[in-house]
């Protein structure tokens, strides 16, 4: 803090040397014009007064005006701490008492009872470059005042003790009343000149917090992003295993209790891997590393499977599940689209316990109003606000895992704010509730895709089919390997790329199929295809796993051709591909 003579309040440091600093920028130029100004006084009583008088006093205002300049410019070529810049604006207050003393008692040169006209030019002069000193220099309001009190204050006591007319006393004393209201104006400026500076800093430091936040931001996307990248294929690994292997006990549980511990088992997987898909869903989402495209997108597709998705699901509960108009196409991406309505068909059936639940779409404009109501608990308005945070569940206390992680929702609000849709909800407690997806309307129809048929798992498709196995992972092999033998197929397990060719060299016949992971330790499961198949002139036909859901990794894979399933993989999935691939359906 600071306190000084010309000073009634305290100020912080860094305010006032800012001050200053703003003062030595504004003083070259304020000094090249004031050098003017003696010399139109002097040409104004050359013929009135001594001419070398007059000449010895031009010359010492312009040497302090010199200095000032010079000051200013030495100032201004480095950078000066706070308490440095305080320093140099006490010298330039000195400075600038010394020159509003030279211009005070020219008043003694040039006052004469016989030359009022110009003695009125000249106060008249100093008045008004008083006037402009306060504007100017309110910034640095001690140099403003160390200039002011002598130029002013010298001819008041001078017309008031040497005055021999009362128009001369009274020039005086309106000098007097001219200072006492000029200074309370200058600490005004100063106050406005002060707060301005003040608010300049505070917009700095708020950019600067705004920037320290910003990258403490992308550091953590970034960090978040390295883990999903591990998180992706680390922890998609062992429940991938845990799913084949489960299944792989089916068939040696015979007895009654046993395959209800499958049944059990079996449903323990499905929601761990469900449960895990939510939490990387998320994670991307917050990430940004959700990817999508924009395409026209047939609605009727979408909800159709819906229906054969979920008609058993709510038979099950004994509700209904209905399906209205949606015969329009829309500009989406289907494979986010479709994760949308089932989070949100999903969920109506599991907080519905009687009536049913309605699928259905409504024209507005050039819109397409997706709906999906229900007639289940309802939400109570305290309560809508917090259903789309994460981990919020209504009528889940318990954390029950097979209600799910409360992620359901978020993931379909971000997933819609991602696609640029709108999503809102309205909802009667008791009664029950709709959801609204606001997507743009398509005035072309969707290209058809032609659905494939998956087949039913019946072994002997796969029978004597020799499978390549090529990870890295010991218990993927053995869990992939375990459900291939139940399928009647022969298989050869290897980590790397070396010992792929190994086993194929003693089997002394080349696979029907390979299955490899992408991310091996030392190659890719492409480079391991390629090798194998000499870059594609043999024929061998190949299926990749992965849990790997980079970006470019998902890029590569797309362009590569080749089957792609992504881990945790159900085995009806993986024997659809591997028929498909084999061309045995």
């Amino acid at each position: 803090m600071l306190s000084n003579p010309f000073h009634q309040k305290k100020y912080e440091l860094r305010v006032v040397a800012e001050g200053i600093r703003f003062s030595f920028r504004a003083s070259i130029t304020i000094n090249l014009l004031a050098m003017l100004i003696p010399v139109v006084i002097a040409f104004v009583f050359w013929k009135l007064v001594d001419t070398t008088m007059i000449i010895l006093w031009v010359m010492a205002l312009w040497a302090v005006y010199l200095v000032r300049i010079a000051m200013a410019i030495r100032f201004q070529r480095q950078l000066r701490s706070d308490p440095e810049t305080l320093k140099w604006g006490q010298a330039l207050a000195a400075i600038s008492f010394l020159s509003g003393c030279f211009w005070g008692v020219a008043i003694i040169l040039f006052y004469s009872p016989d030359r009022l006209t110009e003695t009125t030019i000249f106060l008249v002069t100093i008045a008004t470059m008083v006037s402009g000193s306060l504007i100017n220099r309110s910034y640095w309001l001690a140099e403003a005042n160390a200039y002011a009190v002598p130029t002013i204050g010298i001819p008041i006591m001078y017309l008031l003790t040497h005055a021999t007319g009362g128009l001369e006393q009274a020039m005086g004393y309106l000098l007097m009343i001219y200072l006492a209201m000029i200074i309370p104006s200058g600490m005004r400026l100063r106050e406005n000149a002060y707060k301005l500076i003040s608010l300049r800093f505070e917009n700095r430091e708020l950019l600067e917090r705004m920037k320290l936040q910003k990258e403490k931001a992308e550091f953590a996307n970034k960090s978040k992003t390295r883990f999903l990248a591990a998180a992706n294929h680390d922890l998609r690994q062992p429940v991938n295993a845990l799913g084949f292997l489960t299944y792989a006990m089916k068939n040696e549980l015979n007895s009654t209790e046993g395959k209800n511990l499958y049944q059990k088992l079996e449903l323990t997987v499905k929601n761990l891997g469900g449960l895990l898909k939510s939490l990387l869903d998320i994670s991307h989402l917050d990430a940004a590393t959700v990817h999508y495209k924009t395409e026209i997108v047939d609605f009727q597709l979408i909800a159709r499977q819906m229906m054969t998705e979920f008609i058993p699901l709510a038979s099950k509960h004994s509700l209904s599940l209905s399906l209205g108009p949606h015969h329009f196409s829309v500009l989406s991406d289907k494979m986010l689209l479709e994760r949308i309505i089932r989070n949100l068909v999903d969920n109506a059936i599991r907080y519905t316990e009687k009536g049913g639940v309605l699928l259905g779409c409504r024209k507005r404009g050039d819109f397409l109003s997706i709906e999906v109501w229900d007639t289940g608990y309802g939400i109570q308005k305290a309560e809508i606000q917090h259903i789309f945070d994460e981990f919020y569940q209504i009528n889940n206390p318990q954390r029950i895992s097979q209600d799910g992680l409360g992620l359901g929702l978020p993931i379909c609000q971000r997933s819609a704010a991602l696609l640029g849709h709108e999503l809102t909800v309205s909802s009667r407690y008791r009664k029950g509730s709709v959801f609204k997806l606001r997507v743009p309307l398509s005035d072309q129809p969707a290209y058809q895709h032609v659905q494939q048929r998956t087949p039913k798992i019946e072994g002997q498709l796969l029978n004597n089919k020799w499978v390549l196995i090529v990870d890295d992972d010991t218990t993927g092999t053995e869990a992939f390997s375990t459900v291939l033998k139940c399928w009647g197929a022969n298989t050869l397990t290897a980590s790397t790329l070396a010992e792929a060719l190994q086993s194929i060299e003693e089997n002394q016949s080349p696979p029907d199929i390979i299955l490899t992971d992408y991310r091996l330790q030392h190659e890719t499961g492409l480079e391991v295809i390629e090798t194998l198949t000499n870059n594609g002139k043999i024929n061998i036909p190949a299926v990749i796993v992965t849990g790997d859901t980079a970006a470019y990794a998902l890029k590569t894979l797309h362009q590569s051709g080749y089957p792609v399933l992504h881990k945790p993989v159900a085995p009806e999935a993986l024997y659809s591909t591997l028929v498909e691939s084999l061309a045995l359906d």
